[in-house]
């Protein structure tokens, strides 16, 4: 889900997070890109290892 912002949410039904049917095995919360908000990296089982920047 996408947080619009306004207290209400949009469901994602593409883009890499979506499309990508691995198990799940570790997640992790940091600033990434200092902005004041949390990011989750998600970490996936036998995946190489991918990273896309946030972005607006």
């Amino acid at each position: 889900y996408h947080n619009n912002g306004d207290g209400t949410f949009t469901k994602l039904t593409e883009g890499h997070i979506v499309n990508d049917s691995t198990n799940s095995r570790g997640g992790s919360w940091g600033d990434y890109d200092n902005d004041g908000d949390l990011d989750l990296f998600v970490t996936n089982r036998n995946h190489d290892a991918q990273f896309d920047p946030p972005e607006l």
